[in-house]
């Protein structure tokens, strides 16, 4: 077994004489056979061991049992203890992925602080299998047909051509101890169930199963590679990035005759769901206005493009401006000065603002625009929604939520950046403006 470990950490170049090691280990079986094979190896290696506190008296043996091991083969070992189920319920996540999550994070903690190189984890054949499977019940992408990796970024799993009875087996002949986890044996974990109910089944019809799906993901990872290829082509020729978003026309996304697939897999860094590419797909014809949602970003169908951004963290929060503030933020910085209006030409331009000075009434409010809001629009004499008037100006829903407008006394006197007030224009009796010039775009 230890000649066939260091074939395959040398065929897959796992890693090399310079690298520094960090093993997780549980204390199981798999992880203190890795590290037995590296010791006679002779690989120096540090151990790092999670305590979960979820199996009380059964962790902490463990943890002591690692401690013990380290200690007795002069292995610098690191360990650590997490509050999993708190962590959990404060994250509103299963406990597998909070321990997930935090053996993680605190293994690149470790990476940073001591400079390894490679973790080394005990994933084997077994484990790599049922990963498949468990890709199959979910109905991912290509990329969950290929299991496990055997590296990925500075994760390696140099036990992944080993099978489970392989493992055992090498434990037993080299009289090796470790621990049990009870938990292991359970179906009530997705992975158990696979595990002890459906792999014996599949054996039933192939007893050489284990090796036949290992040759299946070995040439779907080929596949796959090939495919991300053409996806990352894709993404070049559809992709454009703009300041605050990205975009894609539709007149291209026809042309391209994309598939559901195609198109789940090119969104996928935006978190869209393939049941939302295959509505966006059957519908290109009548979406327009429409808002697709995922967990991260928004995607707009607007008209000629599609629009995706990241959804907003922040609000923009109602302002005063007093008479004698300089400058404004209203999304872009504008300067504010009091004019007086023989001596000031008239700013045509719909993103700067003239107003009759005497007409306003100090503090003015700014704020997002909302349902209801109305104004008289420079040139008319009724009122008009804020509402109306956006779709008149054909403003896109991404764009309309980022309208604010500026009131006097609890009436609107400009729609920022589009269109002033009738009721409170510069005019031939106007001797002072209250002028608003756009300056600069708002960084942050």
């Amino acid at each position: 077994m230890l000649e066939r470990f260091l074939q395959f950490i040398k065929k897959h170049a796992l890693f090399n004489a310079q690298d520094k090691l960090l093993v997780a280990t549980s204390g199981g079986v798999d992880s203190i056979v890795l590290c037995n094979l590296l010791l006679k190896a002779e690989i120096p290696f540090a151990i790092a061991h999670c305590n979960f506190q979820l199996r009380g008296e059964a962790a902490d043996g463990d943890e002591a049992f690692v401690q013990t091991f380290g200690s007795e083969n002069d292995i610098a070992v690191f360990t650590t203890r997490f509050e999993t189920e708190a962590f959990a319920q404060t994250n509103k996540i299963s406990t597998q992925m909070a321990a997930r999550e935090l053996r993680y994070k605190w293994f690149e903690e470790l990476k940073e602080e001591h400079g390894f190189t490679k973790l080394l984890t005990a994933h084997h054949l077994n484990d790599h299998v049922e990963t498949l499977l468990l890709g199959v019940s979910r109905g991912g992408g290509i990329k969950s047909l290929t299991g496990i990796p055997k590296q990925n970024d500075w994760i390696v799993r140099p036990l992944l051509t080993f099978t489970k009875e392989e493992v055992l087996a090498y434990a037993e002949a080299n009289e090796i101890e470790w621990r049990e986890d009870a938990s292991n044996a359970s179906t009530k974990y997705k992975r158990n169930f696979v595990r002890h109910e459906l792999v014996p089944r599949f054996e039933e019809l192939n007893p050489n199963f284990l090796n036949t799906a290992d040759q299946l993901m070995e040439r779907t990872a080929a596949v796959a590679k090939i495919y991300e290829q053409h996806i990352n082509v894709l993404r070049q020729d559809l992709l454009l990035e703009g300041e605050n978003e990205i975009t894609i026309s539709i007149a291209t996304l026809v042309q391209k005759e994309l598939s559901t697939t195609e198109l789940a897999d090119l969104l996928a860094p935006f978190g869209f769901a393939y049941e939302q590419c295959q509505d966006l797909l059957e519908n290109l014809a009548g979406l327009s206005g429409r808002i697709f949602k995922s967990p991260t970003h928004e995607l707009l169908f607007d008209r000629t493009e599609l629009r995706i951004r990241e959804k907003s963290a922040s609000e923009f929060e109602p302002i005063s401006i007093g008479k004698f503030d300089s400058q404004v933020e209203l999304g872009e910085f504008y300067q504010f000065t009091i004019e007086n209006a023989e001596a000031l030409p008239i700013d045509k331009s719909t993103a700067n603002c003239q107003l009759d000075f005497s007409k306003l009434k100090f503090p003015l409010e700014v704020r997002k625009w909302e349902e209801g809001d109305k104004f008289t629009p420079l040139g008319m004499k009724g009122q008009k929604l804020v509402s109306d008037f956006l779709i008149d100006q054909k403003v896109a829903v991404f764009d309309k939520e980022k309208v604010l407008v500026m009131l006097s006394d609890g009436e609107i006197a400009w729609v920022v950046g589009h269109r002033i007030s009738d009721k409170f224009k510069r005019s031939a009796k106007t001797h002072q403006v209250a002028y608003f010039k756009k300056i600069s775009v708002a960084q942050g």
